[in-house]
């Protein structure tokens, strides 16, 4: 979570696509898994950004996947 003066400049959407390309080209993993509380609408807005796409929603959670095929 991020201090609400640096919210919103996309800190956390770099770090993921940071993460994401480190895991997927370095690690050579092929599939990563975000889970988040469905409320949670920043943290989902950074998935979507990030490439991953909604695979499962449940009441209180939701699902987003990304995959070295996507």
């Amino acid at each position: 979570m991020l201090s609400t003066e640096f919210r919103g400049q996309g800190i956390a959407t770099q770090a993921v696509r940071l993460l994401v390309r480190h895991l997927f080209d370095g690690l050579l993993i092929n599939r990563l898994e975000i889970r988040m509380d469905a409320r949670n609408l920043a943290s989902e807005r950074v998935a979507i950004k990030c490439g991953f796409t909604k695979e499962a929603w449940r009441a209180e959670q939701i699902s987003y996947v990304a995959s070295t095929s996507t």
